[in-house]
């Protein structure tokens, strides 16, 4: 079975900052979360009108993590989220 899970921008930033991750970094650290996580077999779909940013995980699990309050049109927000996802996932296990 699949999982899905909805975050907020303040959880994604509680969540780095539990995990002793700066979240005050440069623009460019977040931006290189990119292609690592294409790499990795992650993959996302941004929605617009909805302000969201969906994140799959790579197989088996395929899950799926749902970012709201993040800036859609943003390559930092982009790789904040697939930072977040890589760590929470079954995959960082």
């Amino acid at each position: 079975m699949h999982n899905s899970r909805y975050l907020d921008s303040a959880e994604v930033i509680g969540f780095f900052k539990e995990q002793n991750i700066n979240t005050e970094t440069t623009e460019q650290f977040w931006q290189k979360a990119i292609p690592a996580a294409e790499q990795l077999g992650f993959s996302f779909e941004a929605n617009v009108t909805r302000k969201l940013i969906t994140i799959h995980t790579p197989p088996p699990n395929k899950d799926r993590f749902v970012y709201g309050g993040l800036d859609v049109n943003s390559k930092t927000h982009l790789g904040i989220a697939f930072a977040h996802a890589i760590l929470s996932s079954k995959f960082h296990s």
